[in-house]
């Protein structure tokens, strides 16, 4: 075999190889582009929506700040009418009667002054009636024997008129001497001092043995028969208050919590100079004025008659959605959806919201911000509480709206 005849032999060969590889490679091809134009013919991995992600709740209850638009003001039981009770005169004090929580009937005896300067005066006062009187006897017999003398010429009128002039003044004279001796004697009266109205007494002024002004305090009394809620009424939410305002109050020092409703009697028209509040006054009916005392602390509520009501939130509930403030409402018990609120204040942990939810509500406590409308929300964990709790929510009388926290 020559050279020739080898080369030809490899280069047929070769030629086989490559003709080979080409039709690899367009088969592959053409495998790849029909794939690419049949879509249908190869199945791809299903998509996932934010929607439907699956998010374990857990609830917890929220707390009511009120019923029917309400804003909780702190108050203090007084008496409707305290006033301090003190001689009418100046003197020293050497007996007191009353002591503090003590109740005196209208009339009793409170304290006593010494009396024996008074005594004297009227003592004094006394002995001036009779001397007046004295001389009042002298002149009307003086006048009388000028008068039979004048019919009888021996006198003239001008010595009769005189003498009738003298009986006029030793008679006003009379007068003024039984008046001091009246005054003495109510002065001699005022050295006791009693109760002007049936209370309690509140607070001492005064101690034995003390020597007192006029008009000295010696003990506070405060009427027993009414008291009053005695609150103060911010200057922007004066607009709000009138009287005859219905309110609910609950004595601060109640476990039972136990709530009360009344009116407001009087509403100050003038502000405090100092604190630019308005004092604002709630009759206790009398019946449940046994269940307080004098200066206990009390909250009370204004009520509207309307469904809007507050709640306190976590903070972590209230987000801003397109411009305006909303929770995240379960609905459909797996899925949620934006309900509009007002954002009225804060505690040291959460918000205080105003709006109106259904009855048996949830919304979600935290992560507002994260979650999307419609989104799912694993309902079994507030499911088995809202099975567990309803019972005991209806006979207490709850409708209040309960807060789904998101792990």
């Amino acid at each position: 075999m020559n050279i020739f005849t080898t080369v030809q032999k490899n280069t047929r060969t070769n030629s086989l190889k490559s003709l080979f590889a080409i039709g690899l490679f367009s088969i592959a091809s053409m495998a790849l582009i029909g794939c690419q134009n049949n879509p249908q013919d190869t199945p791809s991995a299903p998509e996932v929506k934010a929607e439907d992600e699956s998010h374990t709740a857990l609830v917890v209850s929220p707390a009511p700040e009120g019923v029917g638009n309400v804003s909780v003001y702190p108050g203090t039981i007084e008496a409707s009418r305290q006033l301090p009770v003190g001689f009418p005169l100046a003197g020293r004090l050497i007996e007191r009667f009353a002591r503090v929580g003590q109740i005196v009937k209208s009339g009793a005896l409170i304290a006593r002054l010494d009396p024996q300067v008074f005594q004297f005066q009227h003592q004094a006062a006394s002995a001036n009636v009779k001397l007046q009187n004295a001389g009042l006897h002298l002149a009307m017999k003086d006048a009388d024997r000028a008068k039979q003398l004048l019919s009888e010429q021996f006198v003239s009128p001008a010595f009769f008129e005189k003498l009738k002039s003298q009986q006029d003044s030793t008679q006003a004279g009379v007068e003024r001497a039984i008046a001091e001796r009246a005054l003495a004697h109510k002065n001699l009266k005022d050295t006791e001092l009693h109760a002007p109205f049936t209370g309690i007494v509140v607070a001492t002024a005064a101690e034995t043995g003390q020597s007192l002004a006029a008009g000295q305090p010696v003990v506070y009394l405060a009427e027993n028969s009414g008291w009053d809620i005695v609150l103060s009424i911010p200057e922007q939410d004066l607009a709000q208050w009138s009287v005859g305002t219905s309110v609910m109050y609950t004595l601060l020092s109640d476990s039972s919590n136990a709530r009360r409703s009344g009116r407001v009697r009087e509403l100050s028209p003038q502000a405090d100079p100092i604190t630019r509040s308005y004092i604002a006054k709630v009759a206790i009916a009398a019946e449940d004025k046994k269940a307080f005392s004098l200066g206990a602390s009390v909250k009370v509520a204004r009520i509207e008659p309307n469904d809007t009501k507050r709640y306190k939130v976590p903070m972590g509930a209230v987000y801003q959605l397109k411009g305006e403030t909303i929770v995240w409402v379960v609905v459909d018990q797996q899925r949620i959806a934006p309900q509009p609120v007002k954002l009225v204040g804060y505690y040291p942990s959460g918000a205080i919201v105003e709006t109106k939810f259904a009855q048996n509500t949830f919304i979600v406590g935290v992560g507002a911000h994260l979650l999307r409308d419609g989104q799912r929300i694993h309902p079994e964990l507030w499911l088995q509480w809202m099975a567990a709790h309803s019972a005991s929510n209806e006979a207490a009388g709850l409708n209040a709206p309960h807060v789904v926290v998101r792990k």
